[in-house]
């Protein structure tokens, strides 16, 4: 495992660091936090390959369907992929070749054969509403 070591004000800990799940895996960290209200500064060692979550706000017109977005999984890790509001909003799920998994509804942990892309696409159905809106969270582990 890579490790950084990362200085870091006693108050500057949470934010610090930030991770692209878009970017074909390379993990991005932010740069350090300096507080200098503290004036003491803290230690943190922090590992390279935890895990990344980044968090999404969708709107689908009724009876749409969204682009196929790409999430880059390694081997042995996972995607959870957690989806709140709209429940009338499914999802497919494909692997690299672009063979489904599986439709979807409800949140998931996948956890693929192979190193690559996984793809998610959502559907709205059509309903009364003009726009269906969701937020989804991915966490790769």
């Amino acid at each position: 495992m890579i490790k950084k070591v990362i200085l870091v004000g006693v108050l500057g800990v949470t934010g610090m660091m930030g991770a692209s799940l878009l970017d074909n895996g390379a993990t991005q960290a932010s740069a350090a936090n300096w507080s200098n209200n503290q004036g003491a500064l803290a230690h943190v060692e922090q590992s390279v390959s935890s895990q990344q979550s980044v968090t999404k706000h969708y709107s689908i017109t009724t009876g749409g369907s969204s682009a196929k977005e790409p999430f880059y999984v390694k081997k042995g890790q996972r995607i959870h992929i957690q989806k709140k509001g709209s429940p009338e909003v499914s999802y497919t799920l494909s692997d690299k070749y672009g063979n489904k998994i599986g439709n979807y509804s409800h949140s998931i942990i996948y956890t693929p054969k192979e190193e690559g892309n996984v793809y998610v696409q959502y559907h709205a159905p059509f309903v009364y509403e003009e726009k269906l809106n969701f937020t989804v969270t991915y966490t790769i582990q």
